[in-house]
């Protein structure tokens, strides 16, 4: 079941909107995201938010697909998203699939929007100091930090696929 903005259940089975957040812009502008399915009318536009203006580096056919959403980096977690809110004209039977790192999930996470996780496990182990992380930035206390209920757990080898529902306290 999906959860629009506000954590209510919806019905629809509607493609998510994708929100890619990134402040390097290095993305692989030649991947079908940003070629193939602006073709594709049931797949809504590619949105890009980031605190930095659009380099002139972009491709003009992916220019032409991406919105950009340039940030208040002065506003809260959750007024930057009432900021994203606004600027794509989200209602609350959306549903959005954020693709970014450590600091992306921890924006949403603090801001308590994050309503259900998909995470893939791989068979690949990093570590260190400078490795990019699940959660990044502050991170969380024991007192508030969101735990996961596993709804679902598909193994296809070597990879294992969990689906979780996010519960604040």
């Amino acid at each position: 079941m999906r959860r629009g903005l506000e954590g209510q259940k919806l019905d629809v089975l509607a493609p998510a909107r994708h929100v890619i957040f990134t402040r390097s812009w290095l993305l692989p502008w030649e991947a079908d995201l940003f070629t193939e399915w602006a073709n594709h009318s049931e797949w809504p536009p590619v949105v890009i938010a980031s605190p930095s203006p659009m380099p002139l580096f972009i491709p003009d056919a992916a220019r032409n697909v991406i919105q950009h959403v340039h940030l208040d980096d002065t506003l809260s977690e959750r007024d930057q998203f009432k900021q994203i809110n606004h600027a794509l004209n989200l209602d609350d039977s959306q549903v959005l699939m954020c693709e970014g790192g450590g600091e992306l999930l921890s924006f949403f996470l603090k801001a308590q929007l994050v309503t259900e996780l998909h995470l893939t496990l791989t068979p690949q182990l990093i570590g260190g100091s400078k490795t990019p992380s699940l959660v990044a930035g502050e991170g969380f206390t024991k007192d508030n930090w969101p735990l996961i209920e596993w709804t679902e757990i598909e193994q296809h080898p070597p990879e294992i696929f969990l689906t979780g529902t996010v519960k604040y306290q």
